[in-house]
C-alpha cells in the first residue's frame, strides 16, 4: 500500500508540473498581438516611474524573453 501511494505521489507530481508548463504556454500574454507589444514596450520605455528608470537597456530586456517579445521589440523604432 506504501508502494502503491508513493507511485500515485509520483505521478501527481508530474502531472502538476505538465499542468504548469502547459498554463504558461497557454497564458493570455502569449497571444498578444505584435502591436500591443510595442505599444507597451514604448510606454515602459517612456514611463516616468522610478521602476522603469532602473532598468538600465530596457529594449535589450523585453527582446530577450522570447522570440515573440524579440522580434516585436526589434520591430519597434521608438525603443532604440
Amino acid at each position: 500500500l506504501v508502494k502503491y501511494f508513493t507511485r500515485l505521489d509520483a505521478e501527481k507530481k508530474s502531472m502538476e508540473e505538465a499542468l504548469a508548463v502547459y498554463e504558461r504556454v497557454l497564458a493570455p500574454v502569449r497571444r498578444l498581438p505584435p502591436e500591443i507589444l510595442m505599444e507597451i514596450f514604448t510606454w515602459t520605455r517612456n514611463s516616468q516611474s522610478y521602476h522603469a528608470h532602473r532598468m538600465k537597456g530596457s529594449p535589450w530586456v523585453v527582446s530577450h524573453v522570447c522570440k515573440t517579445w524579440r522580434a516585436a521589440a526589434l520591430s519597434c523604432p521608438e525603443l532604440w
